[in-house]
């Protein structure tokens, strides 16, 4: 038996997901959270094999959590959820590792096969996203911009400074400033106003 924990706050996705799960005998949903605020406690709590996981929920972002539950080395394999995709989103949650990444459009054979593969320590990505990688792979580039320059980029979108940047992250606005020059030389971009209009376009900001 496959242990599910659904980290969703769409009442109504939810419901709909709990039927279509009863239909597979081998997976069982364990606990449901509707913020992301419990969602590392009740994964230390429940123990659940899988964590289907929404990036956009009251409280904590999935990417938030995603990101500390990698940190915390756990167990479970994260399967992320989500209506939204973007080119700078699965770049992060690659840079995460996390297990999969499926589009709640996708069909309900995919979403079988994504949480029995997952389950087994294989990775699952749906078409969409693979054709994203593909695209990338084929026209010579790469995910390039690392989990902390992300963080890094999302607080320049909300107008902090430097200093308070380096204050939020607890690291020198000297390291702060490295981050934002590599940034700039990576996306080949020169003012901040060009990275949050980047930033804006994938989804991030």
């Amino acid at each position: 038996m496959i242990r599910v924990l659904l980290a969703e706050d769409q009442r109504l996705f939810i419901d709909a997901l709990q039927k279509v799960i009863q239909e597979d005998d081998s997976i069982e949903i364990v606990g449901v959270c509707d913020s992301g605020d419990q969602v590392v406690e009740s994964v230390l709590k429940l123990r659940p094999d899988v964590l289907l996981l929404d990036i956009n929920m009251p409280g904590q972002d999935g990417v938030t959590v995603a990101e500390k539950l990698k940190k915390m080395h756990s167990d479970v394999k994260i399967l992320v959820v989500t209506s939204f995709s973007s080119e700078l989103l699965i770049n992060e949650l690659l840079t995460l590792g996390v297990e999969g990444f499926i589009l709640k459009t996708d069909d309900i054979q995919s979403f079988f096969e994504a949480i029995h593969s997952v389950s087994v320590g294989e990775r699952f990505y749906s078409d969409e996203v693979k054709s994203m990688i593909h695209k990338k792979r084929d026209a010579g580039e790469q995910f390039v911009l690392s989990a902390r320059e992300i963080e890094i980029i999302k607080y320049i979108c909300k107008g902090l400074s430097t200093p308070e940047i380096a204050r939020c992250l607890h690291i020198s606005p000297l390291t702060v400033e490295t981050h934002r020059k590599n940034i700039h030389h990576k996306l080949n971009i020169r003012h901040s106003s060009e990275l949050i209009r980047y930033a804006l376009q994938r989804g991030l900001a």
